[in-house]
């Protein structure tokens, strides 16, 4: 990149470059979903359910991975559609309290 550029490369941002990523999908999901049917959000959780049968078509971000309190809401929100959905984390390492919450309600975890 050159110097007038506003942000680095992927290999300048180094190790924060997933972070910085994900905290660019909430900011921009969040701002996508204000005010859409079947949209909710709060500080610690932003959950979409259009119903289409495609997991990215009912999604939950939880802000904090250590927050087992907003993924079992989520799990049990999106389980209650009944269509296919996922469950993104924004930031921090996902605590075995969360995992087991996602885990219990069928999510099995992606990406590794």
């Amino acid at each position: 990149m050159g110097a007038a550029s506003a942000c680095g490369s992927v290999r300048e941002i180094g190790d924060g470059f997933g972070a910085r990523i994900a905290r660019h999908m909430d900011a921009l999901f969040r701002k996508a979903l204000d005010g859409a049917e079947g949209a909710a959000a709060d500080e610690r959780l932003a959950l979409w359910i259009s119903g289409e049968p495609h997991p990215l078509g009912n999604f939950s971000l939880v802000a904090d991975g250590a927050d087992e309190a907003s993924a079992r809401r989520a799990a049990g929100a999106l389980a209650a559609c009944g269509a296919p959905s996922s469950v993104f984390f924004i930031e921090g390492a996902v605590s075995a309290g969360a995992a087991s919450s996602l885990g219990d309600a069928g999510y099995e975890r992606a990406g590794e």
